[in-house]
């Protein structure tokens, strides 16, 4: 299920946080391929992390 026009494909997210007297959120977006955005600055494209379907499934 496509969420945006121009996209042919589903995204996923995922956000995480824990409050109590310290606020700590974490948010992912999971996409199968990189956009040419992070493609073009070294430093975000050093933070994907690729996942494989071996490293998961059984």
């Amino acid at each position: 299920m496509a969420l945006w026009d121009g996209v042919d494909h589903g995204e996923f997210y995922i956000a995480a946080g824990v409050s109590g007297d310290k606020l700590c959120i974490c948010s992912v977006v999971i996409n199968s391929k990189i956009n040419q955005f992070i493609l073009k600055r070294p430093k975000l494209l050093a933070l994907q992390v690729e996942i494989l379907d071996d490293d998961y499934l059984s």
